[in-house]
C-alpha cells in the first residue's frame, strides 16, 4: 500500500504543471521588454508589480533592475538611453536614500523610548535630517548617462 500510494502521489505531481522558473522567464525577455521595465521601475513601480505586469519572474525583474541580466550576442542593440540609464541609477539612489532615512528613523524611535538615551535620539535625528537631503555629487549619475 505504501508503495501504491507513492506511485499515486509521483504520477499526480508528474501531471501538474511546472511552475515558471527564471530560465523559462528569460526567453520573455528582450531589448524592448527590458527598456519598459526599467521605465516602469523609474516610474515607481516596484519590481513585483513589474513582475505581475509582464508575467515573469520577480527575480527576472530584479536582475534586470539591478543591471544584472545578460542578454545573448544576438539579441540586437540596447534600446535604454543614456537619460534613461541615469533615471534608473537616479532612482536607485532615492530608493537607498529613503531606506536609510526609514532605518534612522527606526533608531531614533528607539533611542526616544529610553531616557537615559535622549542625547544619542537627538544626534540621530541630525543625522536623518542630513540623509534627507540631496544625494553629494560624487554620489548622483553623471550627465549624460552611468
Amino acid at each position: 500500500r505504501y508503495i501504491a500510494a507513492f506511485n499515486a502521489m509521483e504520477q499526480a505531481l508528474r501531471q501538474r504543471a511546472p511552475l515558471p522558473t527564471v530560465a523559462s522567464s528569460l526567453l520573455k525577455m528582450n531589448r524592448a521588454r527590458e527598456r519598459r521595465v526599467l521605465e516602469m521601475f523609474v516610474a515607481g513601480h516596484t519590481p513585483t508589480e513589474i513582475a505581475k505586469h509582464f508575467k515573469v519572474s520577480r527575480t527576472l525583474i530584479s536582475l534586470v533592475v539591478h543591471g544584472k541580466y545578460q542578454f545573448a550576442p544576438g539579441s540586437g542593440a540596447p534600446e535604454c538611453s543614456p537619460e534613461l540609464i541615469a533615471a534608473v541609477a537616479a532612482k536607485h539612489l532615492a530608493n537607498e536614500q529613503a531606506a536609510l532615512a526609514q532605518a534612522q528613523e527606526r533608531a531614533a524611535q528607539r533611542f526616544l523610548t529610553t531616557a537615559n538615551n535622549q542625547d544619542l535620539a537627538s544626534a540621530l535625528e541630525q543625522v536623518g535630517r542630513h540623509l534627507q537631503q540631496p544625494p553629494a555629487l560624487a554620489l548622483s549619475a553623471p550627465e549624460g548617462g552611468v
